[in-house]
């Protein structure tokens, strides 16, 4: 009888995480748990060294990306690129959804690598330590994407989002806006919402502007959140601008504007983030910080395919940004 990873947690009642601690023998887990997790293990037959190669290498020309979500440009973009890259060097991907990380991040990475896909690309995703420690577990080359990676041993490809943020708001101070609030961001996400609350804060600091705590209107980077938020605190709030935390949430701070009796520039200025297809599509077009997304997942199977060819180790790159000026921000000087 033969069990995946993913099928011996179920049995087991415990995470992937659990049965990789277990099997590698690195702690964290009770005696009755580990016995329970062996005891399953003997059961499917499975020898140690055989576990372990969950996570192992095998030259198959199949790429695995775990991505929390496909639904927004942003996502779709760097899928792009993935695809396309993959698809000119002969390699196919194989996509799977992480959520929010905990367990469904588990259970992407063993469902993937239970394929023995040559190579990982993680997008955007939220990791919890247990992950880290399953991620580090394997020899398949593999890059992050805009992860939270900074404080971990991993290749990753990424913009500065503190200084993305910083010069975003340096750009509509530039402008003559002093009242700028920030729309979208998470404040507790530490991939782009704690660095880029950071740069905002920094700004109005370099100008020695006042900031109130007001003008943070927290989200998830989506439309309706952006929305709902914007909406509830424009009666509570004087600002001139609005920075959000992506394209679609300035769609979403435009709806409430225009709600409210607002017109986007005249009465009040908005700045998108990402230069998603989004940011053309819309009226006015958006003023928005550009990332080059479709390169990133380019660079990305780039990197991959060298490291599973030549067994190179995999560098990070720190990727430009720009501001892109279209019709969504005003100068009030």
């Amino acid at each position: 009888m033969t069990l995946s990873m993913v099928e011996i947690a179920k049995r087991a009642g415990v995470s992937v995480a659990t049965v990789s601690r277990v099997m590698n023998k690195k702690g964290g887990y009770g005696k009755a748990t580990g016995e329970k997790v062996e005891a399953i293990i003997k059961e499917a037959g499975y020898q140690k060294n055989e576990m372990a190669s969950g996570l192992k290498r095998k030259f198959t020309r199949s790429i695995g990306v775990i991505i929390p979500n496909v639904v927004t440009n942003y996502f779709g973009l760097i899928v792009e690129g993935i695809e396309e890259e993959a698809r000119k060097n002969g390699y196919s991907i194989l996509l799977a959804h992480s959520g929010n990380g905990g367990e469904h991040f588990e259970h992407a990475l063993a469902t993937l690598t239970e394929r023995r896909v040559s190579g990982l690309i993680f997008v955007s995703v939220q990791t919890t330590d247990d992950d880290y420690d399953l991620v580090k577990q394997s020899t398949t080359p593999h890059i992050f994407i805009s992860s939270d990676s900074d404080t971990q041993d991993f290749s990753k490809i990424k913009i500065d989002d503190y200084q993305a943020a910083l010069e975003a708001t340096r750009y509509l101070i530039g402008k003559g806006h002093k009242k700028i609030g920030l729309v979208g961001l998470n404040p507790t996400d530490k991939v782009a919402g704690e660095p880029r609350i950071k740069g905002y804060r920094r700004a109005f600091e370099e100008a020695n502007l006042q900031l109130d705590e007001k003008w943070i209107i927290s989200g998830d980077f989506g439309v309706e959140t952006a929305e709902k938020g914007v909406e509830i605190s424009l009666d509570q709030i004087d600002t001139t601008a609005l920075f959000c935390a992506s394209d679609e949430a300035a769609i979403g701070a435009m709806k409430a504007c225009r709600k409210k009796g607002l017109n986007v520039p005249e009465d009040i200025s908005i700045m998108g983030f990402d230069d998603s297809t989004t940011a053309k599509l819309c009226y006015p077009e958006l003023t928005t910080v550009h990332q080059p997304l479709f390169e990133m997942g380019s660079q990305s199977v780039f990197k991959i395919i060298q490291a599973i060819e030549t067994n190179d180790v995999i560098e990070s790159d720190i990727v430009p940004f720009d501001i892109i000026e279209r019709e969504s921000v005003v100068s009030l000087t």
